[in-house]
């Protein structure tokens, strides 16, 4: 780096404490936002089930993308706080388009990585998902070690940068390491072959009859009245006492309905998961967690009714209410 570069650096470029304070102060914004949607319209958030994050992402968009344009002179609230503003490489304010654009992926680690459209094969649900994730791991990278420019992923995509409010209309030459370019190149491959090998093994045959039986429980499990997506988990645990390896099962279901019989919800799923995945009478424990909520990105709202079932003699062994709110 050059003394024109380091100079730049220090005087014109947002230092990463700011970015971050400000970017705290949006989060808190966005998620006061949900909560007052959530408090207004939480059955009709209920019913879009995991699909819910989607709103969180239009709304994130929104926010950043016009504030951060020449609309809102480059500056979201957090941002006008700090005293820092979003330009092109000549300092000047950017359009909407561009700002739209670094505004949606940004949205992908603040809002879809929980994403899940039943609508969409298994298959394809785990591509999207490595996709997001991988976007997810290069804004963190660069945004936390591109200590030169302090520009995310998005602002590289996108081609701009986060500079103090009193320098804007000033030229920026600051560049980018190409290390930086190297080792996020690694970090992303590591992800994509690690879920590559993820698939791999789901299609071995000896998997496959096991996942062809979990898959179609999941659709069994959908046709109960009131269930909107379902979830399931077949998982081992080591015992401490004697180091024996015992299997457990998780079955989680989502309801828009709060008025639903949970102790004859409770028994149907019981019911079907024996009847569908005869391996569940071998596990040590079904836990059933019937949730009832939203999650759209921004806010979550869950009540979730958790019952441990031994299978052995379908006893229950405990109820819980868990509440999660933020």
């Amino acid at each position: 780096m050059n003394n024109q570069e380091v100079v730049q650096k220090n005087q014109i470029i947002s230092a990463l404490w700011r970015r971050s304070l400000a970017f705290v102060i949006d989060l808190i914004i966005l998620g006061l936002i949900g909560i007052a949607i959530g408090t207004a319209l939480e059955h009709q958030l209920a019913i879009l089930g995991e699909s819910g994050p989607l709103i969180g992402f239009l709304i994130t968009v929104l926010y950043f993308g016009i504030l951060d344009s020449y609309v809102g002179k480059g500056q979201s609230v957090g941002n006008k706080l700090l005293r820092i503003c979003v330009v092109n490489k000549n300092g000047e304010f950017i359009t909407l388009a561009r700002s739209f654009a670094r505004a949606a992926i940004l949205g992908v680690p603040i809002c879809l990585n929980v994403l899940y459209l039943p609508v969409l094969p298994a298959f394809v649900q785990l591509i999207i998902g490595l996709l997001f994730f991988s976007i997810s791991v290069a804004v963190i990278y660069f945004y936390l070690f591109n200590r030169n420019t302090r520009q995310g992923f998005h602002d590289i995509v996108t081609k701009v940068f986060v500079v103090k409010a009193n320098r804007v209309r000033e030229p920026i030459h600051a560049i980018i390491g190409r290390a930086h370019f190297v080792i996020c190149s690694l970090l992303v491959m590591v992800v994509l072959c690690w879920g590559g090998y993820v698939i791999y093994l789901q299609h071995q045959p000896a998997n496959v009859k096991t996942m062809t039986m979990l898959t179609n429980l999941q659709e069994d499990l959908t046709k109960i009245e009131g269930v909107d997506t379902t979830g399931v988990y077949v998982g081992n645990q080591v015992q401490s006492n004697d180091g024996n390896t015992i299997q457990n099962m998780n079955v989680t279901v989502y309801t828009h309905d709060p008025k639903l019989d949970l102790k004859v919800m409770e028994d149907n799923i019981i019911n079907i998961v024996l009847e569908k995945y005869p391996l569940a009478s071998h596990t040590k424990e079904i836990q059933v967690r019937i949730v009832y909520g939203y999650n759209i990105g921004i806010a979550k709202k869950y009540q979730t009714h958790v019952t441990a079932i031994s299978p052995a003699n379908l006893e229950r062994r405990g109820h819980a209410i868990e509440n999660t709110v933020f």
